[in-house]
């Protein structure tokens, strides 16, 4: 089963499933700072490998970051055009 940026907008994913999509985004912060001090540790020896290393991984850590933004964005938007369109049904004369 898929957890949707819809769900957790919404509020019908479960206690477990907002957890473990927690669980995977600090997972990713994790493995972003791993590689990061990997490429710190190399400055020293061999600087341009660490410079690419860091900046490789950044750029793709905060691309994926901007992501799963614009998808929680998207729901959103989604959630209160359909909310709004449900108002305006109801006060309908």
């Amino acid at each position: 089963m898929f957890i949707t940026d819809k769900s957790l907008v919404n509020g019908t994913a479960t206690k477990a499933q907002r957890r473990l999509v927690f669980c995977i985004k600090l997972a990713a912060i994790f493995f972003w700072l791993a590689w990061v001090c990997g490429g710190v540790s190399l400055l020293p020896s061999n600087p341009a490998a660490g410079l690419a290393l860091i900046t490789l991984m950044s750029i793709g850590f905060f691309l994926s970051v901007r992501s799963v933004r614009k998808g929680r964005a998207d729901a959103l938007r989604k959630l209160q055009e359909r909310h709004e369109s449900r108002q305006a049904r109801q006060h309908r004369p």
